[in-house]
């Protein structure tokens, strides 16, 4: 007999995906490095990914940081990594918190983030062997750089920021994960949620 599925309460659900810190290195000699799923998002009408490589010390379980790369799925223009201001990222960050800034047109497709304590000092992350450590990733979306929406002789034009009629543009409400929109809670989108393990 059939297990049914029933609907799922998209608010009231963990949404979570799992790395596994025992499997850093690779299990064959078909791969080189190993790098974990950690987000995924579509911006620009672009489906993008993050993968993560840990800088972690199996001998005291310690994480330092974690080496980013962006894969570009599908969609016109391409998106890639950029600096993220100081100033959007909230007060209330905690140490297991990582921020990264996106950019349509970037060509920037790998960074590095170290561990960092709320006030932004170089820290790490202690593990528990047998315990799940959870970590946010909070993606931060820049406009187009350089770009002016009144520039009707521009190549591109910023429609996550912007929409337009003819030669009339106007500003879109900025949505949270957005540059500039103050932060408030909504972890859908924005946000992954990273359980890691080392057992």
């Amino acid at each position: 007999m059939k297990k049914k599925s029933s609907p799922v309460d998209w608010d009231k659900t963990d949404l979570v995906t799992c790395v596994d810190l025992n499997h850093t290195t690779p299990i064959s000699n078909e791969f080189e490095e190993v790098y974990h799923f950690l987000y995924a998002s579509q911006v620009y009408q672009t489906l993008f990914a993050v993968y993560g490589k840990f800088d972690f010390s199996v001998k005291d379980l310690k994480v330092k940081g974690v080496d980013l790369q962006l894969l570009n799925y599908n969609g016109l223009m391409n998106v890639g990594f950029c600096d993220v201001e100081t100033n959007d990222i909230p007060n209330t960050r905690k140490t297991e918190d990582f921020y990264f800034g996106v950019q349509g047109g970037s060509n920037k497709r790998s960074i590095y983030l170290e561990v960092t304590d709320p006030a932004g000092n170089p820290t790490e992350i202690q593990l528990t062997k047998g315990k799940h450590t959870r970590i946010v990733f909070s993606r931060i979306l820049y406009k187009l750089l350089n770009f002016n929406p009144a520039d009707v002789n521009s190549v591109w034009f910023d429609t996550e920021f912007h929409s337009r009629s003819g030669t009339e543009y106007y500003d879109n409400n900025l949505h949270p994960g957005m540059a500039g929109n103050k932060w408030v809670s909504s972890p859908r989108c924005r946000e992954s949620y990273v359980n890691l393990i080392y057992h």
